[in-house]
């Protein structure tokens, strides 16, 4: 009887810990980020990119003040039927070998897109470094 009550018991913690653990999942992610994928992946939590789009994204390098700068500009879309938070972003810089040269985020002025919105975003990077071949701009991780 007392292993009976001990695999009862063991259970009841189990269930405990599980409930806690989808109960309290926004306070698991605020304190564990890297816990959102793997909740949105057993569907317990949604994406927090999903409907955001990227676009018309387009970079050019001008010089001021004597120093390179490239500025990034493009949009972001809310395509869903809900009000989403536009996270921060995430500029990559990345040489001919697909070695990341250099990263740096940024905030879009309207980081809260009503369904159907968009907002613009400048980002400027000074001095980029030299050998840079590809950008990517992405959603930064929450």
């Amino acid at each position: 009887i007392a292993a009976t009550l001990a695999w009862a018991f063991l259970g009841i913690v189990v269930v405990v810990v599980a409930g806690g653990i989808v109960l309290f999942r926004d306070h698991v992610v605020a304190a564990l980020p890297a816990a959102a994928p793997i909740y949105a992946a057993v569907g317990l939590m949604e994406d927090p990119h999903a409907g955001l789009e990227l676009r018309r994204v387009t970079s050019r390098e001008i010089s001021r003040n004597g120093a390179r700068v490239l500025m990034v500009e493009g949009e972001v879309a809310n395509n869903t039927a809900k009000q989403r938070e536009v996270p921060r972003m995430r500029g990559r810089l990345f040489d001919e070998r697909d070695g990341e040269l250099r990263n740096w985020t940024f905030s879009v002025p309207d980081p809260r897109l009503s369904p159907g919105e968009n907002t613009r975003f400048l980002t400027e990077l000074e001095n980029p470094p030299a050998g840079a071949v590809r950008l990517t701009i992405l959603f930064d991780a929450p």
